[in-house]
Order: structure tokens, then C-alpha cells, then sequence
């Protein structure tokens, strides 16, 4: 998992800090029905590799288009090589992987954020992220250890804060369920 972040980051900051390229993938974002931009930093951490995974995984026929013309002209110049390497299909699937993973705790994070939220939206969306982990961990498809890592540390965190015998009657009591 580290590895897919850190080189979405390499990815990233190089085609936001070339202003060519920048310019270039604003354009093509502007031909899409649903427009993002290249995400690097955010307000948490989980936020930040979402949405810097999430951008690559938008920008993926942008960057392979990028790959092949880097290079050939004025107009397109050329991508370090360390930046190329990352453009790949095999890059993209561990990527497409990782969205996979993530994308339920970034949507949690922002749900929880909201003003409205109490300790029975908290317990219910961490039952929720349990049981969507638990799925993952035994689909063949995804004999992935950061599965199985995380399914580990939110069991360790739901029996580090939510043993107590409030949240159960919080839960129980709460008008909304």
C-alpha cells in the first residue's frame, strides 16, 4: 500500500508542478462529464491518499496518453523517467485495488464530520466499516494484507474504545435507530 501512495504522489506532484502538463490535464478534465483535479494534500490523512489515489485512478487514460506523447514535441514535454515508470497498467490495477480498500474509511471520515453526528452514528458506521472489511478479507479476489490489517487494527480499536457499556446504550437509545 505505501508503495501504490507514494508513487500516486510521485505521479501527482510532477503533473502538478509542470504547468505544460497541469494545463494539458486541466483541458482534458474539462471534456469530462464529472471534473476533479490532482489531489495531494487535504484536511486528513486518510482524506489525502483517497483523493490522491482516487485522482489517479480519474486521470488514468490522461496519463497513459501523456506517457506516449511525452516527448514528441514542443507542445508535450518530456516526463522524468522515475514519473514514467509509475504510468502503467500494473500500476493502475494495485491502484484501482487500493481505491477499493480505502474509499469506505473516506467516505466514514466525511460522514462523520457532519454536525449532526452522535456516538450511535460513530458505533454504527464502525459496525458497518467491520463488516464491509470482513467481506474483503474472505473474497478470494482480495488476499490483500492491508485487508487483513485493517480489519485487524479496527478490531483493536473497537475493543480499545467501544467496550465500555455507554456506547451500547448510546446506540440503543439513540432516537435515530
Amino acid at each position: 500500500m505505501q508503495r501504490i501512495v507514494r508513487n500516486n504522489c510521485a505521479v501527482v506532484n510532477f503533473f502538478v508542478a509542470s504547468h505544460v502538463w497541469f494545463a494539458l490535464a486541466n483541458e482534458w478534465a474539462q471534456q469530462k462529464t464529472k471534473k476533479y483535479s490532482f489531489q495531494s494534500l487535504c484536511e486528513s490523512r486518510w482524506y489525502s491518499m483517497a483523493k490522491v489515489c482516487l485522482s489517479i485512478l480519474y486521470y488514468k487514460d490522461f496519463l497513459q496518453d501523456a506517457a506516449s506523447k511525452g516527448g514528441t514535441s514542443k507542445e508535450y514535454p518530456p516526463i522524468r523517467v522515475e514519473v514514467l515508470q509509475h504510468i502503467n497498467d500494473r500500476h493502475f490495477a494495485d491502484n484501482k485495488e487500493l481505491v477499493e480498500i480505502i474509499q469506505p474509511i473516506a467516505d466514514l471520515i466525511g460522514e462523520l464530520e457532519k454536525s449532526k453526528t452522535n456516538i450511535a452514528n460513530i458505533v454504527v458506521q464502525f459496525i458497518k466499516l467491520h463488516k464491509y472489511y470482513i467481506g474483503l478479507a474472505q473474497c478470494v479476489l482480495h488476499q490483500n494484507p492491508f485487508v487483513e490489517e485493517a480489519l485487524h487494527l479496527l478490531s483493536k480499536r473497537y475493543k480499545q474504545y467501544f467496550i465500555c457499556e455507554i456506547y451500547p446504550i448510546a446506540l440503543f437509545l439513540s432516537p435515530m435507530y
